[in-house]
């Protein structure tokens, strides 16, 4: 009897965990030095078989150096670590083979479509808002024309006989300032009248009193 202390092991899924580590290890050594052929190849097949019977025996084995939580292993936990799944292989089909080449294309110009989609949607944007503020500009400017109305520029009136009007208005702007030059001396001239006036009118109460 083997004095070496068992592997400890918290649960039989502990168990299965390695038996799939070794089984997926065996798998890939046969895939790399036989790989998997179409139609199926019986040398293939007889070496898989001796792998899955060296996995069984390999894991039987192994239960007897294995604890789970301290106790050995039940016959199902057994089971479960010894069970050998079986690796399943659909025949090869040549319409699914094109099925997959075509959504595959599919999926490359989709992607292509999306990408120049993504380069050239901002420019013709960009170019779609410039043309419609253009065009908003042309009709605001058609629109102040037919009103009349221009910015920063009054409008130009034609007035009928614009040139007498403008020759009457000078005149009375330079009569106006002669007349506010002249007003001082005719306020003292109106002054001096009214002095003599009360002087005459005096003179002629005292004449009437002496009499």
């Amino acid at each position: 009897m083997s004095t070496l202390p068992k592997i400890p092991l918290d649960s039989s899924s502990d168990l299965a965990f390695l038996r799939l580590q070794l089984q997926q290890a065996l798998s890939t050594r046969l895939s790399r030095h036989l790989p998997n052929a179409l139609p199926e190849d019986a040398f293939r097949t007889m070496i898989e078989a001796h792998i899955s019977a060296f996995l069984s025996k390999t894991m039987q084995e192994a239960t007897g150096n294995v604890t789970i939580n301290g106790m050995p292993p039940r016959p199902s936990d057994i089971a479960k670590g010894v069970q050998v799944e079986a690796e399943r292989y659909e025949t090869f089909s040549v319409a699914l083979q094109a099925d997959v080449l075509a959504r595959h294309a599919v999926l490359e110009e989709t992607i292509t479509r999306v990408t120049r989609m993504r380069r050239e949607v901002p420019n013709q944007i960009l170019s779609l808002v410039k043309a419609r503020e253009a065009d908003s500009a042309v009709k605001e400017e058609e629109v102040r024309e037919e009103e009349g109305v221009e910015e920063g520029e009054p409008e130009a009136v034609s007035i009928a006989r614009l040139s007498e009007v403008q020759e009457t208005y000078e005149k009375s702007v330079v009569m106006l300032r002669e007349m506010k030059g002249s007003v001082g001396s005719v306020n003292a001239k109106a002054q001096r009248a009214r002095d003599v006036l009360e002087f005459i009118q005096r003179q002629q109460k005292e004449s009437a009193t002496q009499s």
